[in-house]
């Protein structure tokens, strides 16, 4: 027979468990939003410049993220980094090499990247 305070530890290992689950997949609902290319469902937001596209149907009836505008160069992208810091973080703004060494870190998930920051600063339109 398990005594009452062994009852009491597991349901407070099991709350525990499940506050991490619920963190972890909050955390991964920070980088979802999808990129050029990738998968989509209708509802599902695509990040910033793409749109969840449907493709042609006697091919395939998949939605995919699809870019709307060519994508930015790096100077773009760092202007663009740097006008957020700015707004949010002054900084880091102020940081070139910060900048540039953020930049690297996302290289190809650049748009991911402006997702991220803006959910983790609470912003919810592009500064």
């Amino acid at each position: 027979m398990k005594s009452q305070s062994s009852v009491r530890n597991n349901s407070t290992v099991s709350l525990h468990v499940s506050l991490i689950l619920v963190y972890l997949t909050s955390i991964s609902a920070l980088t979802s939003c999808a990129m050029d290319g990738e998968k989509c469902s209708v509802p599902r937001d695509c990040c910033s410049p793409f749109e969840c596209t449907e493709q042609d149907w006697a091919v395939t009836s998949d939605y995919l993220c699809m870019r709307k505008t060519p994508k930015p160069t790096n100077a773009e992208y760092i202007e663009r980094l740097r006008r957020f810091y700015e707004s949010v973080n002054p900084g880091k703004a102020a940081n070139e090499l910060n900048l540039v060494n953020v930049l690297q870190k996302w290289e190809g998930r650049e748009e991911r990247m402006f997702h991220v920051l803006r959910e983790k600063y609470h912003v919810h339109d592009e500064l």
